[in-house]
């Protein structure tokens, strides 16, 4: 019983740099290169991936199936370029006998520590500071694969999720136990990538949660608001930081608002 990795790629030569030495010893790395013009292709075929071109589209998730569906083991780590799993994360995804286990105990997902990074430093406050969990390591044929933005995957019944290591132990604070993720490197990619993301998060939202109402939509922002605006996560990252939470408010508005547009326009179209 092996792994597979799968990451989907687009002009991240640097970043590609810097992960694939650590991914050395899985079973095989599956690259969906999206008409790179760095040579990102190219390098990862050199450090003997299989890398299949696709067409430029700028949500990643509406590949996920046909990407786990390339991969010939039913384990696949799926990446981003931009995430660096910790040692002990990749020892334990490609030993053998832990999938064995995995496999048996109905595991579909495994999630591991997931720590975000803004221009190369680590953040303590803002929405994204701290601790998150993301599912990294999954059967592929026991989970559900959501093709919208920020929505990913979920197990199937009656498999369950796994956190590794377990949540609020002192494991999850070392890095050789967390997936590092550079996900920002200046403010003029950060408006790049939340404006392609805002432009389907409606569609994704109206799709996959219940109807938004005008009280739901004021109830969802005061908590936004008050959970943002909370001294010990507008604080701890300085200027960046109190920026970062003001941006997420009105990221936040301006998606629910693309929402209830998505719900007009249905409601609409269906002669509601």
């Amino acid at each position: 019983m092996k792994t597979s990795v799968a990451l989907i790629v687009h002009n991240e030569l640097d970043k590609l740099r810097d992960l694939l030495p650590c991914l050395s010893g899985f079973d095989e790395i599956v690259v969906f290169d999206l008409q790179s013009t760095d040579g990102s292709g190219e390098f990862c075929r050199r450090f003997g991936c299989r890398v299949i071109r696709k067409p430029i589209n700028p949500i990643a998730e509406t590949y996920y199936s046909e990407l786990l569906a390339e991969c010939k083991n039913d384990w696949v780590l799926k990446l981003d370029p931009d995430e660096m799993p910790g040692t002990k994360l990749t020892d334990f995804a490609k030993d053998e006998r832990e999938l064995e286990k995995l496999t048996l105990g109905n595991i579909a997902i495994v999630a591991f520590p997931w720590v975000f990074h803004f221009k190369r430093r680590k953040l303590s406050g803002t929405f994204w500071g701290g601790i998150h969990r993301k599912p990294f390591l999954l059967n592929r044929k026991r989970v559900d694969i959501n093709p919208y933005v920020h929505k990913g995957f979920a197990q199937k019944q009656p498999f369950v999720r796994l956190n590794f290591p377990e949540c609020k132990s002192r494991l999850e604070e070392s890095e050789d136990y967390q997936v590092r993720h550079f996900w920002i490197d200046s403010w003029k990619q950060f408006f790049e990538k939340h404006f392609r993301y805002l432009r389907a998060e409606g569609e994704s939202r109206f799709n996959t949660e219940k109807k938004l109402t005008v009280f739901g939509f004021l109830r969802k922002m005061l908590k936004v608001v008050r959970t943002s605006l909370r001294p010990r996560n507008l604080l701890r990252d300085g200027l960046d930081g109190i920026l970062l939470s003001l941006a997420w408010i009105a990221y936040q508005f301006m998606a629910h608002l693309n929402q209830i547009r998505v719900q007009w326009r249905g409601g609409r179209q269906a002669g509601l």
